[in-house]
């Protein structure tokens, strides 16, 4: 099996370990600490402040150009051995040009900011060391909450670059009751805005070039909940399996995980409906508050998460919604780009 098999889970916690264990296997005698995982956009954001780089064979690399040419770029390169010529060139210039020129207050907070839209995060296996990290939000795992939950994740599973070109967009309905439950119901859309495949020959739908979009989806569910609905893809209704990680820091929160193979062009859709058993708070003075976490997946594209939220008859916010909400006749909404973690928490009343 190939190492990078083992970071299947958006846990990083869990796969990191997974991945240390790996490379142990495959380099006997070594020991290692931890992982560092940066992805290109967080390498752009850091661009942004160092400015670019100039390489021998492949010119001008900057904050504008590294994630389009490194991961977009499938007609470029005639051979793999050409993209990794890229990858020579690229990470000691980047390197250098990161370790040097000071700033580092700048770089810094750009790796916060990478992490909190899980493009950026540490691991360690010293337990102090990794649970200062994770205070600060710095650990790439995923929300703790017991309130809402939505995170929805898919790993290629076909060797492609086509995450590039993926479009995702979440719909998730909630309807409140005044015991602090919900019935929930969530729609998913992936599309694969790839180009059509041009090079010689049939689309192998497998390897670098190819325009497949060959993918596992981890939908995980708030704890405390159950399905109320057969898991519907592609229109046609599934029996569904609950997946429970054994593994005591993801907390057994409950995860489906359907697939998807897409050409270019086509599009892929996930439903189900789910009854959360502590999306509120409720206290004994009559008044509740309504708690949810989203974990996005980092990317290229940020997916799209569309929200509403409906209060139990006879109740209503005791504040301002939180930033980018609007209230409707019986709640409210949020919809747009998801490009960092969120996680709200909104008062309610009776009366």
């Amino acid at each position: 099996m190939r190492v990078a098999n083992a970071t299947f889970s958006p846990w990083w916690s869990v796969s990191s370990e997974e991945l240390l264990r790996g490379y142990e296997q495959a380099f006997p005698g070594q020991r290692f600490s931890g992982v560092i995982g940066v992805d290109l956009q967080a390498l752009a954001s850091l661009f942004r402040i160092t400015g670019p780089v100039q390489l021998e064979h492949f010119g001008t690399i900057g904050a504008d150009n590294l994630v389009s040419t490194v991961a977009g770029s499938y007609d470029r390169f005639s051979s793999i051995a050409e993209r990794k010529r890229l990858n020579a060139e690229l990470v000691p210039a980047f390197r250098d040009q990161f370790f040097s020129g000071g700033q580092i207050q700048a770089k810094v907070k750009a790796l916060v900011d990478a992490a909190d839209g899980r493009h950026f995060f540490l691991y360690f296996r010293d337990p102090p060391v990794q649970h200062r990290f994770a205070r600060v939000g710095m650990s790439g795992n995923l929300s703790y909450t017991g309130n809402d939950y939505v995170g929805v994740f898919s790993q290629n599973t076909n060797g492609s670059k086509n995450d590039y070109y993926q479009h995702r967009e979440i719909t998730d309905d909630v309807r409140l009751r005044p015991d602090g439950s919900a019935l929930v119901s969530l729609h998913v859309l992936v599309q694969n805005r790839a180009p059509s495949y041009t090079l010689p020959g049939p689309d192998p739908k497998v390897g670098y070039a190819t325009r497949w979009l060959d993918s596992l989806v981890g939908l995980f569910l708030p704890n405390h909940s159950r399905l109320r609905s057969p898991l519907v893809v592609d229109g046609t209704a599934e029996s569904p399996v609950f997946h429970v990680p054994r593994v005591p820091s993801v907390h057994n929160r409950k995860f489906l995980e359907p697939s998807f193979a897409l050409d270019s062009g086509q599009s892929w859709t996930a439903q189900l409906s789910y009854v959360v058993g502590k999306a509120a708070e409720v206290g004994s003075d009559g008044r509740m508050v309504y708690r949810l976490d989203v974990d996005p997946q980092p990317l290229v594209t940020p997916e799209t998460f569309a929200v509403t939220v409906h209060w139990p008859r006879g109740w209503h916010p005791t504040g301002a919604l939180p930033e980018g909400w609007t209230a409707t006749r019986d709640g409210a909404h949020r919809t747009g780009p998801l490009p960092q973690v969120m996680s709200v928490a909104i008062p309610l009343a009776r009366g």
